[in-house]
């Protein structure tokens, strides 16, 4: 290689060593392995990681749709639901009842469509007077439960002696929707019994856990609605765990008595009653005595006031419940002037028809008679679970007669009040004018509070809208307890 070129020369030495190295096969694969190595030990300290840190995971907290979302952290696979997913709760109503003279509890009465969702809101309670001021307010924030109606109730809301108009609740800040498939424990109520309405009103219930597992924090809110499903009261307990198919007593009082006993009463007919859904019926037994006609011939006087009196009493009567009409002087009506009937429009006929005969045989009181004809026609109908004879007369019991008995006719009258109340009527007796015998028909009557005594027939219809009402006095139209099991905050 003497006088070569220098380049040809180290071109020489690289092809020896390339010549070398592709001819030596274990160099080569020496020298693969750990090149390959190299580049392993680079991916896993250095690209890999770098992968990854520019690379992040979906998740339900990052500010971003991405992975399954449907929306920006809620919907698919978060627990999260969008705001298009869940629809808000209806507020069905709003209302403030009163507690003591300057304390009243806002309820608001709450549905949640949502079969699957829950959360928890935030809300304010703003009750206004009469002239819509602010007189008070409340924020909380409550539990609204998936599929159900709820009840919020806010206490001890002070109101400085201001009364309280109108209720306004609104949910105060966006509501977010949780997703909820757990089985909701299922709690029955069992017994409702409302008690001293007139006094220190009190409800006792019993609630039972019919569900496998045991239930806790379980809050349970009582409103009482009168006939005219108003509500007119709201309170609230607390159970704090009830153990599977345990079943405990529960109570709701207030310090005063209910507004008045009228407003929470049923009226007659009012068949959605939970107090009393039973079928009522009501004979009228009405004198039709030479001296209905005392007071005036045509028209006939206190009769017709009487007849107007009874028909719009009748005009109270809806739905399920009876009325029929027996009028009575020497006799009673054989067949009864009008059968117990829905149709109040026929029995309302029957009343209109009822006259004085002219004969002076016929113009005697038969009470007895009247009493008999009416428990006759309320015993066939076995449906009636609430059966009321209402008695109306302005003379004494003179007929029948019996010989060598003395006051036969009030005997005979007594004896068929005692059988028909002994086989469960309700007996009201109503004395109109001065020749009444009031000893006799209190003794008639149910009790001394069934008799009432009317001096004016132009104050019948009060009277019998008395008695329209006394037929409600067990308790309200209807008394509703909700409960709600409250998770941890």
């Amino acid at each position: 290689m003497r006088g070569a070129d220098p380049e040809q020369f180290y071109l020489y030495l690289d092809f020896s060593q390339w010549y070398t190295f592709l001819m030596n096969p274990w160099s080569f694969r020496r020298k693969l392995i750990y090149l390959s190595l190299t580049i392993i030990v680079l991916l896993v300290i250095v690209i890999i990681p770098t992968i990854f840190l520019i690379h992040e995971e979906p998740t339900c907290s990052d500010a971003k749709q991405n992975g399954d979302e449907t929306g920006v952290d809620c919907g698919g696979s978060c627990e999260l639901l969008c705001s298009f997913e869940a629809v808000n709760p209806t507020v069905l109503w709003s209302r403030a009842f009163r507690v003591t003279e300057d304390v009243y509890s806002a309820v608001a009465y709450i549905e949640n469509q949502n079969s699957n969702s829950e959360t928890w809101a935030p809300y304010t309670f703003r009750l206004y007077d009469a002239a819509n001021s602010l007189i008070g307010s409340r924020e909380g924030r409550t539990y609204i439960q998936k599929n159900k109606v709820i009840a919020v109730f806010e206490p001890n809301i002070n109101t400085e002696g201001k009364i309280p108009a109108r209720v306004s609740f609104e949910f105060s800040g966006k509501l977010e929707w949780q997703r909820n498939f757990d089985v909701v424990p299922n709690l029955a109520i069992t017994q409702k019994d409302l008690t001293g309405e007139n006094t220190k009103p009190r409800i006792d219930a019993t609630i039972e856990n019919k569900s496998l597992e045991t239930a806790e924090n379980i809050e349970l809110v009582a409103i009482v609605y009168d006939n005219k499903e108003n509500a007119i009261a709201a309170s609230r307990t607390f159970v704090d765990s009830l153990s599977k198919d345990q079943a405990i007593h529960v109570a709701f009082t207030w310090p005063q008595p209910f507004k008045t006993t009228e407003e929470i009463c049923r009226v007659p007919g009012d068949s959605t009653s939970s107090s009393r859904p039973e079928a009522l019926g009501a004979m009228l037994a009405i004198d039709r005595s030479g001296s209905m006609a005392s007071q005036g011939k045509n028209p006939p006087q206190p009769l017709t006031d009487v007849k107007e009196a009874v028909t719009s009493f009748i005009e109270k009567f809806k739905g399920t419940d009876q009325v029929g009409v027996v009028s009575f002087a020497t006799t009673a009506t054989s067949p009864v002037d009008a059968p117990l009937s829905q149709d109040y429009t026929q029995v309302i006929k029957a009343v209109d028809g009822i006259t004085i005969g002219s004969n002076s045989a016929t113009q005697y009181t038969n009470i007895g008679d009247a009493i008999n004809k009416s428990w006759g026609e309320l015993s066939t109908h076995n449906l009636l679970t609430n059966r009321a004879i209402i008695l109306l007369t302005d003379g004494v019991a003179n007929k029948p007669e019996k010989q060598g008995v003395r006051n036969y006719p009030e005997t005979f009258a007594l004896n068929e009040a005692a059988i028909a109340k002994k086989e469960g009527a309700e007996i009201f007796t109503i004395g109109l004018g001065n020749e009444v015998s009031r000893s006799f028909l209190e003794s008639i009557a149910s009790s001394p509070d069934h008799y009432y005594a009317v001096s004016d027939s132009s104050d019948l219809a009060e009277v019998y809208d008395k008695i329209a009402v006394s037929f409600c006095t067990t308790g309200p139209a209807v008394v509703e307890i909700i409960p709600r099991i409250l998770p941890p905050r």
